[in-house]
């Protein structure tokens, strides 16, 4: 009989191995986690501009998305001086820039994502945001350290690029906010 721990790191692994399929060229399909942190990022920073939303450049938020979502992990790899992982992931830009695209373009799909029950739509939208931080945290973060040039044993590493990868991107916004 497969203990709790067994069911738990194997329902992770499957959660992270869901995809989307779509009809691109270059991209067959998309993560089902990234899709929901990116609808959960998009509808966070739309709901905190309010109707200010219209007075912020296409690009602005974009960069604020992209930060909030992969700030920690990005902020990692430079300090570690390896390339950031989002510019090797094209599908990356298609989710986030899409759903960004959708939630700030478009009155009807925000409006269709805050008519959905939050009591049913946010917990969905918090188990997709701690798996991927779980996820991140021991991947890129304790696992890219111990398996990089930077070796075993370096466990203040490990704690910093484990901290910064779970929780980084919360950095990164709260000094865009002060900006």
């Amino acid at each position: 009989m497969a203990s709790i721990t067994d069911l738990v790191v194997s329902t992770v692994f499957y959660l992270t191995e869901l995809t989307l399929p779509i009809p691109l060229p270059y991209i067959s399909s998309i993560s089902l986690l990234s899709f929901l942190h990116a609808v959960q990022v998009s509808q966070a920073y739309r709901n905190i501009l309010k109707e200010n939303h219209v007075r912020i450049g296409w690009f602005q938020g974009l960069f604020a998305i992209i930060m909030m979502a992969a700030g920690g992990g990005s902020t990692v790899c430079l300090l570690r001086g390896e390339p950031v992982g989002i510019l090797r992931n094209d599908a990356f830009w298609a989710v986030y820039g899409g759903v960004y695209f959708l939630t700030f373009s478009n009155e009807y799909f925000f409006s269709l994502l805050n008519a959905i029950p939050q009591a049913l739509l946010q917990p969905i939208l918090i188990v997709a945001d701690g798996v991927l931080r779980g996820v991140a945290v021991a991947k890129i973060g304790v696992d890219g350290v111990r398996l990089g040039d930077i070796g075993p044993g370096k466990y203040v590493a490990m704690l910093l690029c484990g901290t910064l990868c779970g929780g980084g991107g919360g950095i990164w916004a709260g000094k865009q906010a002060r900006c």
